[in-house]
C-alpha cells in the first residue's frame, strides 16, 4: 500500500487551532492516521511562531509541532531557502520538496492542505 505525504500550510495549521479553541475535539490530530505521513517546512513553521512574544496561538501550535515531531508522527523538512515573511514563501517552499516528500511517501500521493485559495495560483 502507497503512504500519503500530508504537507501542512500555516493557514491551514492556524485553522486547526482555532478550531480546537472553539470545541472542536482533536482538531489538531485530524491530519493523522490512514497511514499518512505528516510534512510541514521550517518555513511554514517561521510563519506560525513569528508574531510578538506571548501570542497564545504561537505557544499551542509550537508545542504541538515539537511534541509530534519528537514522537515521530511528523517531519520538519528544513527550507532555509525560503524565509518567512515573504508573500507565499510558505507554500512555496512546500512546492520546492515535493520531490522529497513522494521518496518519503514510497509511491503515494503528495496532499497540500492549505485555506489559503491564492496557494492555487503558485
Amino acid at each position: 500500500m502507497d503512504t500519503r505525504v500530508v504537507a501542512l500550510d500555516s493557514d491551514f495549521i492556524n485553522g486547526m487551532y482555532y478550531a480546537s479553541q472553539r470545541g472542536v475535539p482533536d482538531a489538531f490530530n485530524s491530519v493523522f492516521g490512514d497511514g499518512r505521513k505528516v510534512v510541514i517546512t521550517s518555513t511554514v513553521i517561521d510563519e506560525l511562531t513569528s508574531n510578538p512574544a506571548g501570542f497564545p496561538k504561537d505557544a499551542a501550535v509550537e508545542s504541538w509541532i515539537n511534541s509530534e515531531e519528537a514522537s515521530g508522527n511528523l517531519t520538519v523538512i528544513p527550507t532555509p531557502g525560503y524565509p518567512a515573511g515573504i508573500k507565499d514563501n510558505g507554500e512555496k517552499s512546500i512546492l520546492s520538496e515535493i520531490p522529497t516528500m513522494h521518496e518519503m511517501g514510497s509511491g503515494g500521493s503528495v496532499q497540500v492542505l492549505t485555506n489559503d485559495r491564492s496557494a492555487r495560483e503558485i
